[in-house]
Formats: C-alpha cells, sequence, structure tokens
C-alpha cells in the first residue's frame, strides 16, 4: 500500500504522543480549518433551462430517441399548422404527431408541387370579422400565394409571372 510522505510524517508525529494528546490536536486542528458555511439568503439566480435536442417538439416537448424517429419528427415540425387562437386569429404552430390537433382539418396544399400550411377547425364559426377559411386566405395571400385560378405557393407564383421581354 502507497502513502504519501505527509500522512506518514504526520502518523510519526502522533506515534510518540499519547493518544488523548493526539486526539486533542487533531481536533484543534479541525476547528481552525475553514468550513464552508451555508448561504442564508437563496440563490438570486434562476436555474438553468433544461437542454432542449433540436428535433424536440416545441409544442409539447416530444424528443425522439432513435435515428429514425427523429427523421420523421423533423418531417413533422416542418409542417405549418394554422389553427384560431383565444381571439378567433389564426396562429402559426408546429406539431409532432403526438400532439397534432383533432378535429376537422383542411390541407392548403399548392397545386404544383403539394406543399402548404393545414387549416385546423375549418368547420368551426369564427369571430364577426369572418370564417376560419376566410382567414385562412387572407393568411395565405399575405405570405405571398396565388389564390386564383388555383392554389399555388410563393415559389411557383413567382415562376408562373410573365417575364418582360427586354
Amino acid at each position: 500500500m502507497w502513502f504519501c510522505s505527509r500522512h506518514i510524517a504526520a502518523t510519526l508525529l502522533y506515534a510518540t504522543k499519547d493518544d488523548q494528546t493526539a486526539d486533542d490536536e487533531i481536533r484543534a486542528w479541525r476547528r481552525r480549518r475553514p468550513t464552508p458555511k451555508p448561504s442564508s439568503a437563496p440563490s438570486t439566480r434562476p436555474p438553468a433551462p433544461a437542454v432542449r435536442s433540436r428535433h424536440a417538439c416545441p409544442h409539447c416537448g416530444n424528443e425522439p430517441t432513435i435515428r429514425q424517429q427523429a427523421l420523421q419528427q423533423d418531417a413533422d415540425l416542418a409542417e405549418v399548422w394554422l389553427g384560431p387562437d383565444g381571439h378567433g386569429e389564426l396562429t402559426e404552430t408546429h406539431h409532432c404527431a403526438a400532439c397534432a390537433p383533432p378535429g376537422p382539418i383542411t390541407d392548403l396544399a399548392c397545386a404544383v408541387c403539394g406543399d402548404g400550411p393545414l387549416l385546423v377547425g375549418a368547420d368551426e364559426p369564427a369571430a364577426a370579422s369572418g370564417t376560419i377559411i376566410e382567414r385562412g386566405r387572407w393568411w395565405l395571400i399575405g405570405h405571398g400565394w396565388q389564390i386564383e385560378p388555383e392554389l399555388t405557393c410563393p415559389h411557383h407564383t413567382l415562376a408562373q409571372v410573365p417575364r418582360r421581354a427586354p
């Protein structure tokens, strides 16, 4: 067994003294050494937030455990959901498959690529300013979608604009 030289020196020092004297010196040394005192005031720092993975659902916090689930969840979270908030306005949210809103869902898909937001609660009446479908139309127009003659996303709306001759 290996001992450091300080340990051996302390052992030899106390071996020459009687037990009572050695015990008294050890107790005196323990009283002199600084001891951390508990703080009576609570910490003013807020607790550190939990670290979430980039695959975690922002709505419910669901985190995938394997790579295949992470890829599927990334695809789910890329989808935009439009749903009424407490004031009847449409808000953009992102959901995983575990927390997707129930109820009637209308797919507002681009006629060219098939991408687009999902409209939640299209059958429910909204406030006096119009229905949820009408609000969905205004959201699409505000985000660069073309409504007539067919629904097209901003990427394909720009592609269909005729170019001016030089």
